[in-house]
């Protein structure tokens, strides 16, 4: 986010859809700057807090894929060194057209392993206002 810039936060837990490897959300935040220079290039920041099933729990997210109206935007991932549990803090940092962020339902893809070639969650029906 650029510093002094204005921006919307929506905590949209109760919302998502997960498939049957995200055994718990405990938190999905997204943040986007509501006055972009560029609609299209709105910078999106997604805080999200999950437990995995455990074949899945152990490993690192590596790739997250946002899907919006048909079109696929790669996020930057950031999460801590891995603590007890199987518990997943991520942070994921992209930029988004801000037009169809707010008026279609998108998915998040997350997935590990070399490149994100083992697909790990996907949570749906994401709505960021």
């Amino acid at each position: 986010m650029a510093i002094g810039g204005v921006f919307s936060v929506w905590h949209i837990t109760g919302s998502v859809t997960k498939s049957p490897e995200v055994q718990a959300l405990r938190s999905f935040i997204g943040y986007h700057s509501t006055r972009p220079s560029d609609s299209s290039q709105t910078h999106v920041l997604l805080q999200v807090e999950l437990t995995l099933s455990a074949a899945n729990g152990s490993q690192r997210v590596t790739m997250a894929k946002l899907v919006v109206h048909r079109k696929t935007y790669t996020l930057q991932v950031w999460q801590p060194p891995a603590s007890e549990g199987e518990e997943h803090r991520l942070l994921l940092e992209g930029f988004v057209d801000i037009h169809n962020l707010q008026s279609t339902p998108h998915k998040l893809t997350l997935s590990g392993g070399e490149q994100g070639s083992v697909k790990m969650a996907i949570l749906e029906n994401i709505m960021i206002r």
